[in-house]
């Protein structure tokens, strides 16, 4: 007998065994700023006939063929997101969770948890060129005429962890770079706008010891950012490529 028979029906029979096996994908909605359920959520997979809503967030999907699925979920006045899994003959029953957010109950900016930071130093910031940014020591408020000082810098630990909300979708990425902040002549730093012509000193970012956090999709026009960062005081600033996008002033004891 021809031992090339066997294998040959051996073969046949474990491809049959592969195409009658569906694969399934499973998950919970999940809001980015507090990890609870979004309770009510549409989820559907792109391109196929498969949508349900969900009373609490979780869904799950069967019957599915091997390839590559893109999960999209969406609720009313909320952000739309979308995240790519895939089902293969080893992993049949994929698990993925994806996030989405309430547009009416977030602002756009800089949050730890689902608390937002506020940006107490807005109104000390220069714009620069290649300085990138600079930061007053103080100014003079035009209505009482008395010197503003720079606020003092909140207080973090060396492990951060971020959600960036952002103004509005863009075709690039949102980048987050800690920059350690030290005192400089004005005069030296000529690409700067914005400071007080009796002020000869601002603050200004060390751009050779930058830190840039790990950056992350979270959903529509939010970015997650993580790191460790180094003792002392110091900026982290959002940029959209070359462009400035935000600011914030820390300091690591």
């Amino acid at each position: 007998m021809n031992k090339t028979i066997p294998l040959i029906l051996t073969t046949l029979m474990s491809l049959a065994l592969v195409s009658c096996k569906s694969g399934s994908i499973s998950g919970k909605v999940l809001d980015p700023f507090t990890g609870k359920p979004v309770e009510n959520s549409t989820i559907w997979l792109d391109n196929t006939p498969m949508q349900l809503k969900s009373a609490d967030g979780s869904f799950h999907f069967e019957k599915l063929k091997v390839g590559s699925y893109k999960i999209m979920a969406g609720k009313n006045k909320s952000s739309k997101t979308s995240d790519t899994i895939s089902v293969t003959e080893k992993s049949w029953d994929a698990t993925k969770d994806v996030y989405i957010y309430s547009r009416e109950t977030y602002d756009p900016g800089l949050y730890q948890g689902a608390q937002k930071i506020t940006n107490l130093w807005l109104n000390w910031e220069s714009s620069c060129k290649e300085s990138k940014f600079g930061y007053r020591k103080q100014f003079l408020d035009s209505k009482t005429k008395k010197p503003l000082v720079l606020p003092n810098p909140m207080n973090l630990t060396s492990s951060v962890q971020f959600l960036f909300y952002q103004q509005s979708s863009a075709s690039e990425a949102v980048v987050a770079k800690s920059f350690p902040l030290v005192e400089g002549k004005i005069a030296d730093h000529k690409d700067c706008q914005g400071f007080d012509a009796k002020d000869p000193m601002g603050y200004f970012p060390d751009l050779n010891k930058a830190v840039e956090l790990k950056s992350a999709f979270k959903s529509d026009m939010l970015y997650e950012f993580t790191g460790e960062l180094p003792k002392g005081k110091q900026v982290i600033a959002m940029f959209q490529g070359e462009k400035l996008v935000k600011t914030y002033f820390f300091e690591v004891k």
